[in-house]
């Protein structure tokens, strides 16, 4: 369960996580951080394997068997691990890749998201706010490799909402309104 005292609250904290998960950057560190990991796995499973091997041949013609058959088993379930595992990390792989259109969609929503409730907490004038959101968001939704994703529903809504916004702003009603805590 996701407990915080964030002002950005707990909606913010997660398009937080998803807009480092899918940023360039974050994406090398982790695959630098997992290939650590992987390489120090590797490591200590090749150090205990061959520590096991050289112990069992210490007991002679049953220990060099024993070591023969330690072998084959460990060729064997190897291989069957790597046929089964191969085309799980292929699928993660696709699925995850951040030039696919479902991750850069993620990654704009997440984005926008994150800066309209720091925009929120930042400025407490509400036309004021809306007005930078609809300036600041386009790019944050616009970050897109090549092959870029348009979104037409969230164009024409800023559009539509930056009229509104006009028509409210020469009301003398709404100048200087604020947001409620």
């Amino acid at each position: 369960m996701l407990t915080t005292t964030s002002p950005l609250g707990k909606t913010g904290v997660i398009a937080s996580l998803l807009t480092l998960a899918t940023s360039p950057m974050a994406r090398r560190l982790l695959q630098k951080a997992g290939g650590s990991c992987l390489r120090a796995l590797s490591w200590l499973g090749r150090t205990a394997y061959s520590g096991i091997d050289r112990g069992l041949r210490l007991f002679g013609k049953a220990g060099h068997r024993a070591a023969g058959a330690l072998f084959a088993l460990v060729v064997t379930v190897g291989g069957r691990v790597a046929a089964v595992a191969t085309p799980v990390v292929r699928r993660i792989a696709r699925f995850a890749d951040p030039q696919t259109p479902h991750i850069r969609v993620l990654a704009g929503i997440s984005r926008s998201y994150l800066l309209h409730r720091a925009l929120q907490q930042l400025i407490s004038d509400l036309l004021i706010g809306q007005a930078l959101q609809l300036e600041l968001g386009r790019p944050a939704l616009a970050r897109r490799g090549q092959g870029s994703v348009a979104v037409p529903a969230v164009d024409s809504w800023k559009h539509n909402r930056l009229k509104r916004l006009r028509g409210h702003a020469a009301s003398p009603f709404l100048v200087g309104m604020r947001r409620s805590a």
